[in-house]
């Protein structure tokens, strides 16, 4: 740490024993801390170990003479600090423009004025006391940046959601200390994904602030879903009221993939183009669908893309190709997105490889000039939700009703693959998206409740969830596990305090289904909700 308030050493090189006596008497009285050295080649030998912020400097010395002394500080050494003056006898015609060319900050002729010399030793005291200010401020910032970086770095997804038949791969490459790119992925009612790509105009704090803000709206959607143009209108209303007039921006693709449906849905404000690659070869680029977030009050269409049993996806932000091929030539977009499309077909890690062929196109004074952000993600949608059995007609209910069951273990990554496996069912009769979000938000809460709370930690028990129909008039679900009884509490359907720490999930049921109840029966514990569905919503009406 810089300290401003540290007394000014000064080192005096000169060759006369008595100036150096005198130059000392001199700063001695004024607190300087003094070191003497007899020529110049002394002087070097005491620089790195006293460190002097201000060198009295004499010309004509043995060894190694006044200009030798400037030029080893500002040349070798690399130090452009340390304020020196020349303090020299010597009146030889061009010696003072000499100096100055070397590095020299001041020159005085002997004999000199003892007030004279003083108030130059005060001037180059005061500016060395103004830059310990400005690096002490310098390294208060760097230190502020420093944890904004490494926050930053933390609030980047730390591992792929498991998620059978899907791989993820991350590359994050930030321009300076903070960033304004932001990835994510995670996974979504249903047992669906969510990916998610953008970039914040600009860099620095800023940029890292908006980012925070981007990431924090994203992220609620993780347990309060809601569709992709719904969630862009909500980060531009939020961004809009933040920057107002100033230039700041975002750039934003967003992806979600119905893993049952087998297609993937987007929305693009401004952003690079997702690299979407079919099983069978075809590429196909996912443009932008609107222009950037911060600016307008803007709509967001959303494109939904069919999928076969594989598919990968490149999402990146545009400091991929934001560099020189060499002075006054940047690299253009065309070109890198065909070495994007020839990697895409190669097997093993496409970031690693995509990097590698970047880099061989970069000339040897190349360099990333903006914020470097890519995800790849690859799925096999035939092998995305294996190892569920899929639901099973139950031969014990009224005829009337349809009715399904679907068991499974009691672990989160089972239990979402229930749950889409229910909803794919509920999908053929329901045409209704928003009924259909509704019960699959209700029997996400549902199941996730058995998966955290039935069980003693560490054992995975049974979860069986079934589905009955009456098509054109009511939906009734069923969740049942084995774990430990319980007893409902009267008020478990009222909304829970702000700080409470459970309660939610039975509150959020509640409030989206038209019934519920809570029962312990023949060693279940069973959770039903039913829904009542007016037929236009259903595909025997439609």
């Amino acid at each position: 740490m810089i300290k401003a308030k540290e007394p000014i050493r000064v080192l005096v090189v000169d060759d006369s024993r008595s100036m150096r006596v005198s130059l000392a008497g001199m700063l001695e009285d004024f607190a300087y801390r003094v070191e003497l050295a007899e020529d110049g080649q002394d002087g070097v030998a005491r620089l790195a170990e006293f460190a002097p912020d201000i060198i009295l400097l004499d010309m004509n010395m043995p060894r190694l003479d006044g200009l030798g002394v400037i030029r080893h500080v500002r040349l070798e050494m690399e130090d452009q600090r340390t304020f020196i003056i020349m303090v020299t006898s010597d009146e030889s015609p061009g010696l003072k423009l000499k100096a100055f060319t070397a590095g020299a900050d001041d020159f005085l002729n002997k004999p000199f004025d003892r007030a004279e010399l003083l108030a130059r030793v005060a001037v180059a005291a005061r500016q060395v006391r103004q830059g310990r200010r400005l690096r002490s401020a310098l390294e208060s910032i760097g230190s502020e940046i420093d944890q904004i970086s490494a926050l930053q770095h933390r609030l980047l997804p730390d591992e792929p959601p498991t998620m059978d038949g899907v791989s993820i791969q991350s590359l994050y490459n930030p321009s300076g200390k903070a960033s304004g790119d932001y990835f994510d992925y995670f996974t979504i009612p249903g047992g669906n994904l969510r990916a998610v790509m953008a970039d914040v105009s600009g860099h620095g704090a800023r940029a890292a602030f908006l980012m925070g803000i981007v990431r924090t709206l994203v992220r609620l959607t993780r347990t309060n879903y809601v569709h992709l143009p719904e969630l862009l209108r909500l980060i531009d209303v939020h961004l809009r009221s933040i920057i107002g007039q100033e230039p700041d921006f975002v750039t934003i693709m967003a992806v979600d993939v119905d893993f049952a449906a087998r297609n993937l849905t987007y929305v693009n404000a401004g952003h690079c183009p997702g690299l979407l690659r079919h099983g069978d070869g075809r590429i196909e680029r996912l443009d932008p669908t609107s222009t950037v977030l911060g600016f307008f009050d803007l709509e967001f269409p959303a494109v939904e893309v069919p999928l076969g049993e594989q598919a990968s996806l490149f999402m990146f932000t545009d400091g991929f190709y934001d560099w020189e091929l060499e002075p006054g030539r940047l690299m253009d977009f065309d070109a890198f997105w065909a070495m994007a499309v020839d990697q895409a077909a190669q097997p093993g890690d496409y970031l690693a490889h995509l990097m590698d062929a970047v880099r061989g196109r970069m000339g040897e004074h190349s360099e990333f000039r903006d914020d470097l952000s890519g995800l790849w993600v690859d799925m096999h949608l035939d092998r995305a939700g294996a190892g569920l059995g899929g639901p099973a007609p139950c031969r014990q209910c009224d005829e009337s009703e349809a009715c399904y069951v679907v068991s499974t273990t009691a672990d989160a990554v089972a239990v979402r693959k229930a749950v889409k496996a229910a909803m794919a069912v509920l999908a053929e009769s329901i045409t209704d998206e928003a009924v259909l979000y509704d019960l699959d938000l209700a029997l996400t809460e549902a199941c996730s409740n058995v998966a955290m709370h039935a069980y003693p930690s560490g054992l995975s028990g049974e979860l069986e969830i079934t589905v009955r129909l009456e098509h054109g008039a009511w939906v009734m679900l069923e969740v049942a596990d084995r774990g430990r009884g319980f007893l409902p509490q009267a008020d478990i359907m009222r909304e829970p305090e702000p700080t409470a720490e459970s309660g939610r999930g039975m509150y959020i049921i509640s409030k989206l289904m038209d019934g519920i109840d809570i029962i312990r029966r023949e060693g279940k514990n069973i959770v039903m909700f039913r829904k009542n569905i007016g037929k236009d919503a259903w595909t025997d009406y439609a």
